[in-house]
């Protein structure tokens, strides 16, 4: 169970390693005995076991797992990975085999890279490494380098990756790691871009991409950001997903609790703050720091926090510690100045920050989102809007598509363009029907627009998911539809539509 990506396994997969010779009635009645005597023997900690019907593992707040040598350790001792451990089935010895060779090979290359080439490549994080641009010079060799720059930018800031610019003559730690290549050609006056991306270890392509730019028109940053975006998207996505027989990484489990916790729902926030646990325990990160931030900050918006003012304050401490760590990082600003304008009412500082992080990385689309709702708050509600839409171009390619078109929904609505505001909030809401956000704008833009009958149901679908709500909540002032407020489409509330009489 310690070695699993959140420390725990399916029973059926211990009872294949225990007990695979034996009819699966059994295997369960072993596990079970087995079980209790573990608890007997954790004692005062028996708490540290959890069961579940389908899984058994340890939690995660009060279990760590380390697989690095520590610092003192001398180099001629070689520790065996569960040293005493027999395991006495073959599934359970293979098992026990293909863990021992890898951490061996593990132990050998950070034992090694302390010695030659210092500690970098020894976290428990994913690796990129960036191959130099194979173009002629000048500008193809200047875009080349440019755009590879930016690439490894964004997989270390939204990644939490570790970005390399050559192989380490130690050999890469057994950890996801990838390879990005790029080649520029200058045809006319169109540069023309390939990038691929390749498993570090071997020669398998995990994607391929093109874009070509022509140097004459304007606006050409812009795409070429939109490309870097797209490619770290599929960077960062395949560095989380660890194979078989690489480490799980802090890297991989914070993605994980990112795609859970941006539905929003109580469950998926629940399982989204124990993922990051688990994370920040493996590593210790700014980064995660900022993902509990924000993820805190989402549970009290959404009213799914156990206990609120234990979120707002959780929020607060897990931010103003990112910041202290690193006060540079694009995410580290962007969730900074969500939590500060929600909690502090610091407005001021909430705009520099989010400004901040969008001057450090364009090509971000949190620090866009993070801008764009300062600014729909403002008198420069426009400007707002266009960074709203900026951030959905940048982020085509992330997980929780919903999340995105509800911030151009969102940012719609205080610009007053209730007819864009309502295909945004459609979309967001085909993508995740279950998603709350969309369907409360899209009852009271329904509702303005006359179409009854159609903010009825979204009403409807709305209850179903909050079953006390009515429509007084709308003028609750904590329930969280501030963005309607001072705007006509609140009429919704004395429009009867949950009455009887309803359509």
């Amino acid at each position: 169970m310690g070695t699993s990506p959140d420390l725990r396994r399916p029973r059926i997969w211990l009872q294949d390693k225990l007990w695979s010779d034996k009819p699966a009635k059994q295997g369960a009645g072993n596990l079970r005995q087995t079980l209790l005597r573990l608890r007997r023997a954790f004692g005062a900690h028996e708490d540290c076991l959890v069961a579940h019907a389908d899984w058994l593992g340890l939690d995660p707040a009060r279990v760590r797992v380390v697989l690095e040598p520590p610092a003192t350790l001398p180099a001629e001792e070689r520790p065996e990975f569960a040293e005493g451990l027999s395991i006495e089935d073959p599934e359970g010895e293979d098992w026990l085999r293909e863990r021992r060779s890898a951490f061996a090979d593990h132990l050998e290359a950070t034992l090694a890279g302390r010695e030659d080439a210092g500690a970098e490549v020894t976290e428990i994080r994913p690796i990129l490494l960036l191959e130099p641009p194979d173009a002629e010079a000048g500008d193809p060799k200047r875009l080349g380098e440019m755009l590879t720059t930016d690439i490894g930018a964004l997989v270390a800031e939204t990644g939490n990756a570790l970005v390399l610019a050559e192989r380490p003559h130690t050999g890469l730690p057994i950890v996801r790691a990838l390879r990005l290549r790029l080649r520029v050609v200058l045809i006319g006056t169109t540069a023309v871009f390939r990038a691929q991306v390749y498993e570090a270890r071997g020669a398998r392509l995990v994607w391929n991409g093109r874009h070509a730019l022509d140097l004459r028109v304007d606006g050409g940053a812009a795409s070429l950001d939109d490309f870097a975006a797209a490619i770290s998207d599929v960077i960062v996505h395949e560095l989380a997903r660890s194979r078989p027989d690489e480490l799980e990484t802090s890297s991989g489990l914070s993605y994980r609790a990112i795609e859970k916790f941006m539905s929003f729902t109580r469950a998926d926030m629940s399982e989204g703050h124990r993922l990051l646990a688990t994370a920040y325990a493996i590593c210790p990160s700014p980064v995660i720091l900022a993902w509990q931030a924000y993820l805190r900050t989402a549970q009290y918006i959404e009213r799914a926090a156990p206990d609120e003012r234990g979120a707002r304050e959780d929020a607060l401490e897990a931010i103003q510690k990112a910041l202290v760590s690193d006060p540079f990082n694009p995410i580290v600003q962007s969730v900074a100045s969500d939590v500060f304008s929600l909690f502090d009412g610091s407005t001021v500082l909430a705009l520099e920050l989010a400004r901040r992080a969008v001057a450090s990385s364009p090509a971000n689309a949190f620090a866009r989102a993070s801008l764009a709702y300062r600014l729909a708050w403002t008198d420069r509600a426009e400007e707002g809007h266009d960074q709203a839409l900026r951030a959905l171009d940048l982020a085509a390619c992330h997980p929780n598509r919903a999340t995105w078109f509800m911030l151009c929904c969102v940012t719609a609505v205080r610009t007053g363009r209730f007819a864009e505001a309502l295909h945004f909030g459609a979309r967001a809401h085909e993508l995740a029907p279950n998603y709350k956000p969309p369907l409360r704008f899209l009852a009271a833009l329904h509702f303005h627009g006359g179409r009854e009958a159609a903010a009825h149901q979204a009403l409807r679908a709305l209850r179903r998911l909050e079953p006390d709500f009515d429509l007084s909540s709308f003028e609750d002032p904590d329930y969280p539809v501030a963005s309607l407020r001072g705007t006509p489409l609140l009429r919704i509330t004395r429009s009867g539509l949950l009455s009887g009489s309803a359509p």
